[in-house]
């Protein structure tokens, strides 16, 4: 009896439990939905209007716009994921603003990325900017010595099933965090998401018309600028569930005449952007900041140029001297010391890398330099040579040191992983990756949970006190000068939907 006592004394784990729930008369299905603006084609700045039903529950992180991509200027190449060519995502409900999004969608999105290890479909989501070898399975020429000679752009055509509808994109942070994941539309005014489509300058043009990696037509250098992109053929799938039992439908009314309304909770984003002069501040007043996440980005990476390469990869393929290599850590190509009839010091090897110039986020550091030589013969990598006096960087909440010490790169690796609750970063391959090319410093203000919890809202609430958020650095070796600071701030945002479809947004 003792020993039944206290098997029943505390809950049982999951992985012990023999609880079924049933749910009878559930019918699912699928549903296409053309937008109401910008059905065709859509180019930079331009808006994909798509109105939802208005009955039936919706299940929301499946919901997605799917679409094709053509562009223009030979050379030209996609971004990494398709995120990246929306700007903004806004969900309205009867004209009321539920989620405004934020102006730089697609590099939040690539935050994400780094910080929660998503995985991202290799077929429909683009997670890897090409250089040989397209969506569709085409060989890309490199330069005038290929069979075609153009140096061809990353373009998919609609027509036919070759590149009709290929590639798909989330609806934003409603639709992604929305808890819980089914909601009934019958209880709300009519949905509305909003697109804004990404400028230009996600775009990566070469320094010519091909991209073979000689001097004057590098994938790494910045071309004219002048390549344009346009979304075509956008619908929306929508997946639904219906009841034939009314029991659920019924308990949410109920909820609402018993307790006014029903509440629902996601997460948002807010961003703040500025130069960087060693330090940033905002102001913030959120019900629940779970987070906050800063990148900083070289002045001019908002402009359309060559692609920037993932430090620690592969050199460029058929180098003959360190000086045309744009990574040389790991080999490829076969190198020589740059003096004619001078031995071998590579081998090929290794994988060439890209992403674009709006996706690097990099170690705010004076020394290396960044320029086209430092890309080329890997000194831009080389951090060694500021680790005397290295940059430190922290968080200061109305002056509050947050952490308690100014923070190494090293530091902030560490302290990131642990706010984001990972172990190991598996998109980062290298240290000087994260250093180079994907240097994110996240702190966490709410409880660490997992996907198995009662949700539970803890961040710091600062409503009352307007917080001043600040990002400090400190050391000799800080660029103070070429760079901008982005910051994100990971609130909690509460809807509670009331009788007659009354809508109400806490933030």
């Amino acid at each position: 009896m003792e020993k039944a006592s206290m098997a029943m004394s505390g809950s049982i784990p999951s992985t012990l439990s023999l609880a079924v729930s049933k749910i009878a008369g559930l019918s699912t299905n699928s549903f296409k939905i053309t937008p109401t603006t910008g059905a065709g084609t859509s180019g930079a700045g331009q808006q994909i209007r798509v109105l939802l039903p208005t009955a039936g529950f919706i299940h929301l992180p499946s919901t997605k716009l799917y679409f094709s991509v053509t562009t223009t200027v030979n050379g030209t190449r996609l971004p990494k994921f398709t995120s990246s060519l929306i700007q903004r995502v806004q969900v309205l409900c009867g004209g009321v603003t539920i989620s405004a999004g934020n102006p730089v969608h697609g590099i939040v999105e690539s935050i994400k990325n780094i910080v929660r290890d998503e995985e991202k479909c290799l077929a429909s989501e683009h997670p890897e900017m090409v250089l040989g070898l397209d969506y569709l399975g085409q060989i890309f020429d490199y330069g005038a010595t290929g069979a075609q000679g153009t140096g061809a752009p990353e373009s998919y055509s609609t027509g036919g099933a070759n590149g009709a509808g290929i590639f798909s994109v989330d609806l934003g942070d409603f639709f992604q965090s929305l808890h819980p994941n089914y909601i009934d539309l019958a209880l709300m005014a009519q949905i509305e998401v909003v697109l804004t489509v990404a400028e230009n300058s996600v775009l990566s043009s070469v320094a010519g018309t091909f991209d073979n990696g000689a001097a004057a037509n590098s994938f790494s250098r910045d071309g004219a600028g002048a390549a344009t992109f346009n979304i075509v053929n956008p619908v929306c799938i929508a997946n639904m569930v219906s009841f034939l039992d009314s029991s659920y439908p019924m308990a949410l009314r109920q909820r609402i005449l018993d307790q006014g309304y029903v509440q629902y909770h996601f997460n948002e984003h807010i961003t703040f952007q500025q130069s960087f002069n060693g330090n940033s501040r905002f102001n913030l007043a959120a019900a629940s900041l779970n987070k906050l996440h800063t990148v900083f980005t070289l002045a001019g990476s908002l402009t359309q140029g060559g692609a920037v390469p993932i430090a620690g990869s592969a050199c460029a393929v058929g180098s003959s001297a360190p000086s045309a290599c744009s990574y040389p850590w790991n080999g490829a190509a076969t190198l020589t010391t740059g003096v004619a009839g001078a031995a071998t010091i590579g081998v090929a090897g290794g994988v060439q890398r890209y992403q674009g110039k709006f996706q690097q986020f990099k170690l705010p550091a004076t020394a290396p330099a960044q320029s086209v030589a430092n890309n080329n013969d890997g000194s831009a990598f080389d951090y060694s040579a500021g680790a005397a006096t290295p940059v430190e960087l922290q968080y200061r909440i109305n002056s509050t040191q947050v952490p308690n010490m100014f923070m190494s790169p090293q530091q902030v690796c560490e302290v990131t992983k642990y706010s984001n609750g990972l172990k190991e970063f598996k998109g980062i391959k290298s240290y000087i990756e994260f250093l180079y090319n994907k240097f994110v410093m996240s702190y966490r203000f709410n409880l660490v949970t997992n996907d198995y919890d009662t949700p539970t809202i803890s961040g710091l609430d600062s409503r009352n006190a307007n917080s001043m958020i600040e990002v400090v650095s400190n050391g000799a070796n800080t660029d103070l000068t070429n760079f901008n600071s982005l910051i994100v701030a990971d609130i909690t945002k509460l809807v509670r939907v009331g009788d007659g479809r009354q809508l109400e947004t806490i933030a």
